[in-house]
């Protein structure tokens, strides 16, 4: 499937829809373009939101009607999201911003469609070729060029098999506690029926809200 097509989206959400699906999972990912916002491509700034985030959503669109609507389980759908939720990450806003709207997205199609449940996980420095963008452009990435080089070198990063863990959790989780959820699986205690109880008695964790809203209450 070619994200900057839309043809190629349909072609492929087709080509799936012979059987109904109760797992689905969007794990496609572009740092590019890595820079400040006015020396990066325009162009090529709006290609990256359109495959970082508008394509995958459109396939998520055509997918849904052909869900599975089996009773004894509720179909599930996972997206990944990147690092900046809490902080401003510069010389990579199309990626992020790509990002933050697949959160928000996550909570707005939780609560229209209550038959699926809607996670997106952060999996933190993972070793995947989405690093091969910030190497190749130097300086243009900033203090993150030095930080992704240590990385590589030192070969610091949160295994796989535990992200493999994190997705395999919500995927078997509670509905009504993971649905709608921005999880971490580097940070959260995913896992921990003490987080499932935290879930369900709090509505707005774990998603985007604003901060110091009763400060001058």
């Amino acid at each position: 499937m070619d994200l900057m097509e839309f043809s190629s989206v349909r072609a492929a959400a087709e080509e799936l829809s012979d059987e109904p699906w109760s797992r689905l999972v969007l794990a496609a990912g572009s740092q590019e373009p890595v820079g400040l916002f006015d020396v990066v491509d325009p162009e090529e700034w709006g290609r990256s939101i359109e495959s970082n985030f508008v394509r995958q959503f459109q396939f998520l669109a055509l997918m849904l009607p052909f869900r599975s609507r089996n009773l004894l389980e509720q179909p599930k759908v996972l997206s990944f999201a990147g690092g900046a939720t809490n902080r401003a990450t510069t010389h990579y806003s199309a990626y992020t911003v790509s990002k933050i709207a697949s959160i928000k997205m996550t909570e707005l199609l939780a609560a229209e469609y209550l038959d699926v449940a809607f996670s997106i996980l952060g999996p933190g420095w993972v070793k995947t070729k989405i690093h091969e963008a910030t190497v190749e452009a130097g300086a243009m990435a900033g203090k993150n060029f030095h930080e992704t080089i240590r990385h590589l070198k030192e070969n610091d990063f949160f295994p796989m098999d535990r992200v493999v863990d994190a997705v395999n959790w919500i995927m078997n989780a509670p509905p009504e506690a993971v649905s709608g959820r921005n999880f971490s699986a580097v940070h959260d205690p995913w896992g921990s029926d003490s987080l499932i109880r935290a879930l369900l008695d709090d509505e707005d964790m774990y998603k985007l809200r604003r901060a110091g809203n009763d400060r001058f209450e």
